[in-house]
């Protein structure tokens, strides 16, 4: 809630007088009017880009909405001890002048900050709590807030008689609805929308008039309204005053055509003026019929009036010097616009009119007999509908055909229009399949997740059929004579190259590097055959751009400016000729560079060992079956490895966790699991080292858990395994016997392998309980026993003598191992 005051500061600071220096007597300043605010010789107004910003500019405008912008409402809201407190309010937006009292406030329009003003001596100063003020400042033709201002403005009245052009009638249309602020006999405009034309040649200054919807007589004459030559009798009467208006007037027609036993066609050519203070508007036509005598015509520009007779009013016109009758108090307000059915989205435009363009489409490039495509920009506009007007781009080169234009429907053609400021008569034909929110619309694109799982195989579209793509060695053929070979693709640059971006309509290139689905070489132009091949040597790999036919079903692919072709030997190679370029069939095939399992046991195997887990040290390690441990050796178990799927979800990468138990270990916890992982905190050579984690709360869960890995496929059908989440170096290999993580990873066989024997279940004693409590455990029923405590690896963690039938010992949170003298041992948890 804004404080009041008395402004007692404010008054010592401006003075004591509170009389306003303007050029408008302060009785106008009220509700609907509206005046400029100047400031030597600039003048407030809104910015028009941006109709939140205040700003002085130099002129007042050339078209009305530039003038409505420096138009303000001046509405006292309130008196005080201090003086008239004033709102400001735009004309055009209606948005109340308003500032942010804050420290460095800018000139941007805040609804919430001071919007209450004292305009004394032509100083406009913010009316707002405590002693502080807020003024207006002009300083190098920009507008500024000051603490005080030595500037003043002054209220200056706008023209009365702006002439309007027809799409000013109607706020930016030319359909417009007409009132004449009263019933009046021989209103031919109430209640109807009406469609002006802006007359051209010496006639500029006027329009033409017509009623929407009965714009034509069965004939296809125009037809237009206008002044006839029945009249009303009314005493005293000089000149036109008493003349009707016709909605069917005929004459010449201010366009010519038409006929009529006599008259002229300047009946039917009207001019609209308006005062920008209130927005009344005063009609005339052109020229009248004459009472002085037959066959004779009033004088230039007769005014719209109406007589009184009676308790009828009659509309009619009147000279204006003198002026009979009285102008009644005209406004306009908007019609209904013509639009397009279907609204904004993406239309091909076709030429309907009979000239040599007639039936042809229109492309950015000009009118083309082809049917444009759904498939590619070319020939595509986007039409976008705004508040009644509609911008027309089309989307291949950004090529403007209409800006913020209106449209109108042509007679006697159907679904046919013409764009103002254009002659051309088109249909609009809508294209629903093409979506706007595709930003790839003419070339193929892969989703990062499809990169990964799918690759592709080339087959060249020929007479007759198609011809696979192959490589042979290096070399890429179109060759019947072999199965097509499949490439993976690398995704590359994504540029922007087209679509309608004054619109906001964005079209983007993509371009992709072409290798072995699982090796390392890549496409490449050979500098000596100039073939192309797959090369692992050569530096920069081709940048290809697969780009649609019109048809949608084969692909172009291009490579910069030039184009993949063939020659005689079916070598594929690049040709800067468009008329050489051969189409492509693109399959695309399931090709993951990943393996995908289902939950099982495996066997991981490299040159004739297989991977294991080191019971006593829990690292990993390469094994051969019978190799010793220490008091035992390695049976097929410790080389069955469970695998299941991580709940982690990474596109085209299956995620894995690989465990085993411990297998044949004296301490028997063969159904804790250790998890495979990387572990950072243990390095061999700079290498995170590849060992063994028990189970633990976060190890499944955690989406950063060392234990994920993946299977990567190699071409010789092998597998590395790949850890996801390790950083500097993400492949399982082996360094001098031991296992690390490295940038580049040792090949893995898998066999299917059967899931370990597990230990003999121990069955506990009934009369021995051993129970896990905070930070304690304690054993019933075993007095006079020797028990030991170990952890998970096997560390005594206590050795006691139990000396009662319930006896409790101290011990840390965890799983611990309970061996009790003559007993099985058992797993506790300590909380």
């Amino acid at each position: 809630m804004k404080k009041r005051f008395t402004l007692l500061s404010t008054a010592l600071l401006l003075g004591a007088s509170f009389s306003a220096v303007a050029a408008v007597d302060k009785a106008e300043w009220k509700e609907g009017n509206y005046f400029y605010l100047t400031s030597n010789g600039s003048y407030l107004a809104l910015d028009a880009e941006r109709t939140d910003s205040v700003l002085v500019r130099s002129n007042k405008g050339d078209k009305k909405e530039d003038i409505d912008l420096a138009l303000w409402q001046i509405k006292k809201v309130e008196t005080t001890a201090a003086g008239d407190v004033y709102q400001f309010t735009n004309k055009a937006t209606k948005a109340v002048l308003a500032f942010s009292t804050k420290a460095n406030a800018t000139t941007v329009l805040d609804p919430s900050g001071v919007s209450q003003w004292t305009f004394t001596d032509g100083k406009i100063v913010g009316y707002y709590g405590d002693s502080k003020t807020l003024a207006l400042s002009v300083s190098n033709s920009k507008l500024a807030l000051t603490s005080t201002t030595n500037n003043s403005f002054t209220v200056e009245l706008p023209v009365s008689d702006y002439q309007l052009k027809a799409n000013e009638l109607g706020d930016g249309i030319s359909t417009f609805i007409l009132n004449m602020g009263g019933n009046y006999s021989g209103d031919i405009f109430k209640d109807k929308e009406l469609v002006a034309t802006d007359l051209t040649g010496e006639n500029e200054a006027y329009m033409s008039l017509q009623v929407k919807g009965n714009e034509y007589f069965d004939d296809g004459k125009a037809k237009y309204l206008g002044v006839d030559t029945l009249y009303t009798e009314i005493s005293g009467a000089k000149n036109a005053f008493g003349f009707k208006f016709v909605a069917d007037s005929t004459y010449r027609g201010p366009k010519g055509g038409g006929t009529h036993t006599w008259g002229n066609e300047a009946f039917q050519k009207f001019k609209f003026t308006i005062d920008l203070k209130n927005d009344s508007v005063a009609m005339f036509v052109k020229q009248a019929p004459s009472l002085t005598s037959v066959n004779k015509y009033s004088g230039n520009d007769v005014q719209v009036v109406y007589a009184t007779l009676g308790d009828n009013k009659v509309l009619t016109v009147s000279e204006t010097n003198p002026l009979q009758g009285t102008a009644p108090f005209i406004t306009t307000r908007r019609g209904t616009p013509v639009t397009l059915e279907k609204g904004s989205g993406v239309y091909f435009l076709k030429n309907a009119g009979k000239t040599t363009d007639g039936g042809k489409y229109l492309y950015g490039s000009g009118y083309v007999a082809e049917t444009p495509s759904v498939y590619n920009p070319d020939g595509q506009w986007y039409v976008k509908e705004e508040n009644g007007k509609y911008s027309i781009v089309d989307r291949l080169k950004g090529k403007t055909y209409a800006a913020n234009s209106e449209i109108f429907a042509v007679k006697g053609v159907s679904g046919a229009y013409t764009v103002a400021g254009r002659t051309d008569t088109l249909t609009f034909e809508y294209q629903p399949k093409v979506d706007l929110k595709d930003k790839y619309l003419g070339v193929l694109r892969f989703t990062e997740a499809e990169l990964k799982e799918k690759a592709i195989q080339l087959n060249v579209k020929a007479v007759g059929g198609t011809v696979p793509v192959s490589v042979s060695d290096s070399l890429l053929l179109a060759d019947m004579e072999n199965e097509a070979t499949t490439f993976r693709l690398l995704a590359g640059t994504e540029v922007k190259t087209a679509g309608a971006q004054l619109l906001g309509d964005t079209l983007c290139t993509v371009s992709y590097r072409l290798s072995d689905q699982l090796g390392n070489r890549f496409l490449v132009e050979d500098k000596d055959t100039k073939s192309l091949i797959l090369s692992s040597f050569q530096k920069e790999p081709l940048k290809v751009v697969f780009r649609q036919s019109n048809d949608g079903t084969v692909y172009e692919m291009t490579v910069d400016n030039k184009y993949v072709t063939y020659n005689t030997q079916s070598n594929l190679l690049l040709s800067d000729k468009k008329e050489d370029a051969v189409s492509f069939d693109v399959e695309v095939v399931n090709a993951p560079q990943y393996e995908t399992v289902e939950s099982s046991h495996l066997r991981f195997g490299s040159n004739g060992k297989y991977l294991t887990m080191n019971p006593l040290t829990l690292w990993a390690e390469m094994k051969n079956e019978g190799q010793e441990i220490t008091k035992a050796g390695y049976t097929a178990d410790n080389f069955s490895f469970k695998i299941e799927k991580a709940d982690t979800v990474i596109p085209g990468k299956p995620v894995y966790l690989i465990s085993t138990c411990m297998i044949g270990a004296d301490d028997k916890t063969s159904d804790v699991r250790y998890y495979l992982s990387a572990i950072d905190t243990a390095q061999y050579e700079g290498k995170n080292r590849l060992g063994f984690i028990p189970s633990n709360d976060t190890i499944r869960t955690s989406k950063n858990s060392p234990a994920y890995f993946s299977l990567k496929k190699n071409e010789d059908g092998s597998l590395w395994l790949e850890n996801v989440n390790v950083k500097g170096g993400s492949f399982v290999t082996q360094i001098a016997n031991t296992l690390v993580m490295s940038n580049t990873g040792m090949n893995f066989t898998t066999e299917k392998a059967s899931a370990p024997t597990p230990n003999e279940e121990i069955e506990k004693p009934v009369s021995v309980i051993v129970a896990g409590g905070h930070n304690s455990v304690t054993v019933m029923n075993a007095k006079d026993k020797k028990i030991v405590l170990t952890d998970i690896l096997g560390k005594i963690v206590g050795n006691y003598l139990v000396t009662s039938d319930r006896f409790t010992v101290p011990a840390s949170r965890g799983l611990l191992i309970v061996a009790i003298e003559g007993e099985v041992a058992q797993k506790v948890i300590v909380k």
